[in-house]
C-alpha cells in the first residue's frame, strides 16, 4: 500500500510490550507478531482499545492481562518451513496493584522509549521545515 500524497509505502506493523504475568522479574519484552497474525492483532488492538473498568472508566491498555495462543503453522515463503502464528487472544483478570506498582508502572517510560526508538528508525528524506 503507497500513501498517494507523498509516494511513501505503508507497512503495517505490530509490535507489543508484554509482561510475563508468572514472570515479570523477566521485564518487559517486545513481541513482534507475524504477518499471519495480523487477524488477530487487529481484533486484540480493538478489545485493548475498548476495555471498560466496573466502574465504567475507560481502562489502560495494561490493566487486564491476556492468554495468548500461538500455534506452529506453515511458512507460505519457505517450503517445508514452520512460523509461529497468534491463533487466539483472551482477556483474563485485572493485573494486581501489586503487579503494577513494583513492575508495570516503573517499567513505562522504558516502554515509551523503546517504541519511539523503534518508530525513529524511519526518515523522512526529502521533506524540508
Amino acid at each position: 500500500m503507497f500513501n498517494p500524497e507523498t509516494g511513501n509505502e505503508i507497512k503495517e506493523l505490530y509490535i507489543y510490550a508484554v509482561m510475563l504475568a508468572d514472570h515479570p522479574e523477566a521485564g518487559i519484552l517486545l513481541f513482534n507478531p507475524s504477518v499471519s497474525s495480523m487477524k488477530i492483532c487487529k481484533t486484540w488492538n480493538t478489545q485493548l482499545c475498548s476495555q471498560l473498568l466496573s466502574n465504567g472508566a475507560q481502562a489502560p491498555i495494561f490493566a487486564y492481562k491476556w492468554n495468548l495462543a500461538c500455534d506452529l503453522v506453515d511458512n507460505p515463503a519457505k517450503k517445508g518451513a514452520k512460523m509461529a502464528k497468534l491463533v487466539k487472544v483472551q482477556k483474563s483478570s485485572l493485573i494486581s496493584k501489586d503487579l503494577f506498582s513494583t513492575y508495570v508502572q516503573p517499567a513505562l517510560p522504558r516502554i515509551q522509549q523503546s517504541m519511539l526508538a523503534i518508530t525513529d528508525g524511519r526518515t523522512d528524506e526529502g521533506n524540508e521545515d
